[in-house]
């Protein structure tokens, strides 16, 4: 059982490892950053266990991307350089891959788990790039310790070209109820400080071959189809509104309006037209929720939150893109209740969710759900704060899931270990290395060690004279029980 206060300085061997980047050793190796941006993406080598993939690479300008596979890791710290050695992972090298970290409050969304696209029953993944992504199809082969996109040959993945800026990543589960997981990307029109968003297009799996270049002008309706008006930040949301189909979360960009907007797409059989106005919903194809704005350069971020509250519908997680000023996060219960006006999740009562606000200048800078991490039967979400109030180093704050009401407004000081936990950074770390900017990304990991329980992931700021780090921190079971009183 976690204690109410984790400092990432006590990860290590039993508890979880720590992933560092470092300077080269001799020059057959390179200098690896750490770059702030890490997620899971299921079991893509199919031996049981969940695997994880970051962003990393010599320089601020070229980066890589690192697939560690799951595996009962026992040591307290292991360096990037260790990763595409035997059987413990690949690197993928490519222009603009696992580079989302130089965007605020995006680390993690352009690299995602897709589950099963091409209905082989083995996990897949995608990495977006600066026109589209690469998608690497999961196999129980061995995989070479270095990839890249001449490897996509159509057999081993393919190149999604989009023609467009991609800014977000996502799985988003079976939408189109075929058996087959789907997938989206986000794309905007320009690449200036301030993307103007367009769309996100949906890409239908399939069990016929994608060819080694899928272009998403050849989108109809029956392959996938286009969403007109945001791309920012997509997530699968699962089953939101009880209807046995997966549904998906869309955030939009930047805006001069006093809201953020959140669009809850639902899945459906029989496929879709091939474009979706989202400024045209209809109670039948999903609704809006809103974010109060607080400046121009505010973009929603959304993530699917499992079901937190143990009431059978998947909730959701989403929160404000803005470092400057902070922000808080927003819970927001599924339901299967008909829904035609916009949702303001600032005005939620305690019967449709809460929202989680602390003292800290980044609250939610990242959010995710994390699995059910405490091995109770609950979902629980995390939520990174890469600059805290109370240590300056960052925290990221675990909530477990309850059958029991949570109150209409959580801080931190509501966490008692019970309840759930604070990940703290700290000055020193294993190899020397401040811990500054914990929660700078954060994602729930499936169960990576194999000990039943799922695990999750933690990083830090990226600075010239810090390479970075990255904590797996193992699930712990809970020895209480959480009454409506209080723990036994």
């Amino acid at each position: 059982m976690f204690s109410r206060i984790l400092n990432v300085t006590n990860i290590g061997g039993s508890n979880g490892f720590v992933i560092y980047g470092g300077q080269a050793d001799n020059d057959n190796e390179e200098s690896v950053l750490v770059m702030g941006s890490a997620t899971g993406i299921g079991d893509i080598n199919k031996d049981g266990l969940s695997d994880l993939i970051f962003g990393g690479g010599p320089s601020y300008s070229s980066s890589n991307c690192y697939v560690l596979f799951g595996a009962n890791v026992t040591s307290s710290a292991i360096s990037v350089q260790e990763i595409g050695t035997a059987a413990a992972g690949f690197s993928f090298r490519g222009p603009s891959v696992c580079t989302s970290f130089l965007q605020v409050n995006l680390e993690s969304a352009n690299m995602a788990g897709l589950r099963d696209i091409n209905g082989d029953k083995i996990d897949d993944l995608a990495i977006g790039n600066g026109n589209g992504a690469y998608l690497i199809f999961g196999s129980k082969d061995p995989f070479p310790t270095s990839i890249t996109e001449n490897n996509l040959d159509g057999v081993f993945g393919f190149t999604v070209n989009a023609g467009y800026s991609t800014v977000s990543t996502s799985g988003i589960g079976d939408i189109n109820a075929d058996g087959l997981d789907d997938f989206a990307i986000g794309i905007s029109s320009t690449q200036d400080d301030e993307n103007v968003l367009r769309e996100s297009i949906v890409i239908f799996g399939s069990k016929n071959p994608f060819g080694s270049t899928f272009n998403t002008n050849k989108i109809n309706g029956k392959n996938g189809f286009t969403l007109n008006g945001a791309g920012y930040s997509l997530s699968s949301a699962g089953d939101v509104n009880g209807d046995g189909i997966d549904d998906m979360l869309i955030g939009t960009g930047y805006s001069d309006q006093n809201f953020c907007s959140i669009y809850l797409i639902f899945g459906q059989k029989g496929g879709f037209n091939d474009v979706l106005n989202l400024s045209y919903l209809t109670a039948q194809e999903g609704y809006t929720l809103l974010l109060p704005s607080t400046a121009k350069q505010s973009g929603c971020v959304v993530s699917g939150a499992g079901d937190i509250n143990g009431d059978g519908f998947k909730d959701i997680i989403a929160a404000l893109d803005d470092s400057l000023y902070g922000t808080n996060a927003y819970v927001y219960y599924g339901n299967n209740r008909t829904i035609s006006a916009p949702i303001n999740l600032s005005h939620l009562n305690e019967a449709e969710g809460f929202v989680f606000v602390s003292s800290d200048t980044e609250t939610a800078f990242s959010i995710a759900s994390a699995g059910d991490v405490n091995n109770d039967g609950y979902s629980d979400i995390i939520i990174g704060s890469q600059n805290a109030e109370t240590n300056n180093f960052g925290n990221a704050y675990v909530i477990y899931g309850s059958k029991y009401q949570f109150p209409n407004v959580i801080n931190s000081t509501w966490i008692d270990g019970y309840n759930g936990f604070i990940i703290s950074g700290s000055y020193e770390s294993p190899g020397q290395f401040s811990t500054n900017q914990v929660g700078m990304s954060v994602s729930g990991l499936g169960d990576f060690n194999g000990d039943g329980i799922d695990d999750i992931t933690v990083t830090s700021g990226t600075t010239p004279e810090d390479p970075g780090q990255l904590w797996v921190i193992y699930g712990q079971r809970m020895t209480g029980e959480i009454t409506e009183g209080g723990v036994n």
